[in-house]
C-alpha cells in the first residue's frame, strides 16, 4: 500500500497544485520533513533524509528561513506576514 500512495500522491499533489495556479507543471516535487524540535541526534534525522532522497530542516534551519521571510520587504502575501511574528517577537534560535 505505501507504494501504491507513493506512485499516486506526488502526481495529484502536483496536478492539484498546478491546477490552482499555485506551481507550473513542469515542478519537481520533493518529499521531506520540517522539524520543529528533534529529540536525538539532528545529524542522524539530517543523513537518513538525505539516503531517502528527501530533504530536511531541523530548528536552525527552520529559524533562519523565517528569520529571512520575516525581513523580506513590503509584500502583501500571509506567509509572509506570519513569518515576521516570531522575528518582531524576538525569536532567533530554537529552544
Amino acid at each position: 500500500m505505501d507504494e501504491n500512495y507513493r506512485s499516486v500522491v506526488p502526481g495529484r499533489l502536483k496536478r492539484d497544485l498546478a491546477g490552482e495556479g499555485l506551481v507550473t507543471s513542469s515542478v519537481l516535487l520533493k518529499p521531506g520533513l520540517v522539524a520543529g524540535k528533534v529529540k536525538g541526534s539532528e545529524e542522524e534525522m539530517k543523513e537518513f533524509s538525505g539516503s531517502q532522497n528527501w530533504f530536511f530542516w531541523g530548528p536552525a534551519r527552520v529559524v533562519k528561513k523565517l528569520t529571512d521571510t520575516g525581513k523580506m520587504g513590503c509584500v502583501d502575501n500571509p506567509f509572509v506576514c506570519a513569518a515576521r511574528l516570531p522575528v518582531r517577537n524576538g525569536a532567533s534560535r530554537p529552544r
